[in-house]
């Protein structure tokens, strides 16, 4: 082919790749704007904006305190099957909210990682005060909170238990490259405003863990960034925790990355370390699992730590 004629056709090439890449997250964010307006219609906010089924909830006991953090686009309500049980067992739970999630999407845009921080510790010093031992049990994006705190020194509880911790995403839903290349290449050319669908069903093993209107699927692109960002500064944080250490870990997890978190368990140091790989859960655990089983595993190692009623 004539030289001049293939650069012709490079350039030809190149303007569509760049029109695409132009129109295509424009569509998208035409898309996804749309749907979730519509979304937004089927469901109820109290009058502080926060969906009514998410509020921050305490089941009273008398005995040691846990705290319950949740995950990325969840509440405290994956915690409704749980949090009653171990309340029956004695202990005093509660079950928090982090800032901007099942809040509006004007909210979510200004929300930052220190948020979500800053909340688990102003949580955890309301519990502190009552003057029992504190137990922080905490799933996905909240165990890499947790682990961020504590393994920095921010944060000192008695004992902490980690379902599914959001150390890494998974790419086993990711098409072509990996799912952190697909954030690199998002925050490049996605715009600011651009709010993101999580497209995805619950991964759960044993059926479907609830309604999909108990999620908070819309996002804008500063939360990504900020979970991104969230889980490179806890990578870096020192490899020690002062306080005992329980993992579970869903063996067919499609959302976190296992090996990532299991190497993390296998290096990190701490007084006590148990880990338990589930076959029978999905990403979902604390839905998942079956709540008496699951309160009885809990109560035996919490038994073992000498933090009981």
């Amino acid at each position: 082919m004539n030289p001049l004629k293939r650069l012709s056709t490079y350039r030809k090439q190149a303007m569509v790749l760049l029109g695409l890449c132009i129109l295509l997250p424009l569509s998208s964010c035409a898309v996804f704007s749309y749907r979730a307006h519509r979304w937004e219609k089927s469901v109820s906010r109290d009058p502080d904006g926060v969906l009514s089924h998410a509020r921050a909830k305490t089941w009273e006991g008398v005995g040691p305190s846990i705290l319950l953090v949740h995950g990325f686009g969840d509440g405290p309500h994956v915690w409704n099957k749980l949090g009653p049980e171990l309340a029956t067992s004695g202990y005093h739970v509660r079950a928090l909210r982090l800032p901007g999630w099942n809040e509006p999407l004007d909210v979510k845009r200004s929300i930052t990682r220190d948020d979500w921080r800053n909340q688990v510790l102003k949580e955890a010093n309301v519990l502190r005060e009552r003057n029992q031992p504190l137990l922080i049990m905490a799933h996905s994006l909240g165990a890499c909170i947790v682990s961020d705190l504590v393994q920095s020194g921010r944060l000192t509880p008695d004992a902490i238990v980690l379902y599914s911790p959001l150390f890494r995403v998974s790419d086993a839903r990711s098409p072509i490259v990996s799912s952190r290349t697909w954030f690199h290449i998002g925050t490049r050319i996605l715009p600011d405003s651009f709010i993101i669908e999580s497209i995805f069903q619950e991964q759960a093993q044993n059926g479907v863990a609830r309604p999909p209107t108990k999620r908070d699927p819309f996002n804008p692109k500063n939360v990504f960034i900020e979970m991104f960002q969230l889980m490179d500064e806890r990578e870096a944080a020192p490899m020690e925790l002062p306080c005992p250490l329980y993992l579970i870990v869903a063996e067919q997890d499609r959302v976190i990355n296992t090996p990532v978190a299991m190497t993390w368990f296998d290096e990190v140091e701490a007084p006590v370390k148990k880990l338990r790989k589930d076959p029978t859960a999905g990403h979902a655990m604390p839905l998942d699992l079956e709540t008496l089983a699951e309160t009885r595993n809990l109560l035996v190692w919490f038994d073992q730590q000498g933090i009981t009623p």
